[in-house]
């Protein structure tokens, strides 16, 4: 059977045609459905050496960090960027800095190597991602924990 948009402008909310109506004994019903996933846990893995990051959220960024490691004297921050959805999957996103002899951050100009998206590898058949920055390379996948949560807010009455 058919569903429309109520007339009332209510988002997500769904009026049954009148046939269903009535054969519900002329009750109209408004439901409400929303709709949530939440991610519970993540891990990314080093498809190469099976090496697991346990990345780590802060307060209002849409994002899951690892924390920076080094390769030669660069520092390197990846981090899952869920507002720059690609392709379904977030994008990893990479900063690097060289520390001065004060301790500051140089950072270096962003090139290539700071969007990675993920895609399908056809060997591993997986979607991964493949970060590279010189001659230092990557290959990352995601493991995801998720709750899924659906809430319904019904309104029965008589018409």
């Amino acid at each position: 059977m058919g569903h429309r948009k109520d007339a009332l402008n209510f988002t997500n909310i769904t009026l049954f045609d009148q046939e269903l109506l009535k054969n519900l004994n002329e009750k109209l019903i408004l439901m409400k459905l929303n709709e949530s996933t939440e991610i519970v846990e993540i891990k990314i893995i080093n498809v190469d050496t099976g090496k697991e990051y346990i990345p780590y959220e802060q307060p209002n960024r849409k994002q899951h960090f690892i924390n920076p490691f080094r390769f030669e004297n660069y520092n390197i921050q990846l981090r899952l960027d869920y507002s720059d959805i690609r392709n379904g999957e977030p994008t990893l996103d990479a900063d690097i800095w060289i520390e001065n002899e004060s301790g500051k951050k140089d950072k270096i100009k962003k090139g290539s190597w700071h969007h990675t998206e993920k895609k399908l590898d056809n060997d591993s058949e997986f979607y991964v991602y493949k970060f590279k920055f010189k001659n230092f390379e990557l290959n990352l996948i995601t493991k995801k924990t998720l709750a899924k949560t659906l809430t319904v807010d019904t309104i029965i009455s008589r018409v």
